[in-house]
């Protein structure tokens, strides 16, 4: 009757086997460059260690280079792959492998025939002439600055353009950096006692500065207030001033 191995014996005959399998290795110092990292991490732990501590430090970074070059040559075949396959008609993408049909659906998803080209072509155009729009924007807003410094600005300004239920939505001219500039902020009913925090209108966006064009008639309207209301507290300023000089020179 055969014999059969018991665990220890068959892990002897493995050890045997690896053992023979490093010293090839030792005597062809391509054998060990050629064990990919894929060849690795099919192997058992034992066998992995044994390997890897039986080739040189040149050896294995050797190994992983190689195995490096053909994941990104593989890459970079697939790249070219999809890049090819974006010029394709439908009947030509049609034609392809059903592998390659399946690479092109989720990644590209690219459109039929020269669509794509007109896409382009519509979008470049559409950029050109929205380019100077924005342009002239711009302009707009710093004209705008300049007409009502030019009718003379006595004290900050400001109005309520929309609301929700948290607050109010603020255009107004304030001081910032020194200077009388146009700018949006909110005011929070939560927050009565907190002062609106102002920015300048050209850090909105570009649906905000164009919508707000048209509530310039009502902020002249609210300077041309504010520059009234100046003017009695100015007076009683002094007056105030006055008697006091007066008191305190004896008159």
């Amino acid at each position: 009757m055969p014999k059969i191995p018991d665990a220890r014996s068959r892990e002897e005959d493995d050890d045997r086997k690896l053992k023979s399998r490093i010293v090839a290795g030792k005597n062809n110092s391509h054998t060990a460059v050629r064990l990919s990292e894929t060849d690795l991490r099919n192997m058992s732990e034992a066998e992995r260690k044994a390997v890897m501590g039986s080739m040189s430090e040149a050896e294995r970074v050797k190994s992983r280079t190689v195995e490096a070059e053909k994941i990104a040559r593989s890459r970079m075949a697939e790249a070219e792959k999809l890049a090819a396959m974006s010029n394709m008609s439908g009947a030509q993408r049609m034609a392809l492998p059903d592998a390659d049909k399946v690479v092109h659906t989720n990644r590209m998803r690219m459109p039929e025939g020269n669509d794509f080209q007109a896409l382009a072509a519509r979008n470049a155009q559409i950029v050109a002439m929205a380019n100077p729009l924005y342009e002239r924007l711009n302009h707009t807003w710093e004209r705008a600055e300049e007409f009502f410094k030019s009718r003379g600005i006595l004290a900050p300004v400001s109005l309520t353009y929309s609301s929700d239920e948290y607050g109010e939505n603020m255009l107004g001219i304030q001081r910032i950096g020194g200077k009388w500039r146009i700018c949006t902020g909110y005011f929070h009913y939560q927050h009565m006692d907190d002062e609106i925090s102002w920015s300048p209108i050209g850090d909105c966006s570009v649906e905000e500065r164009s919508q707000l064009l048209a509530k310039l008639p009502d902020l002249f309207a609210a300077l041309v207030k504010s520059n009234e209301e100046v003017i009695p507290r100015l007076e009683r300023a002094v007056i105030e001033a006055e008697h006091i000089l007066n008191f305190l020179s004896g008159k």
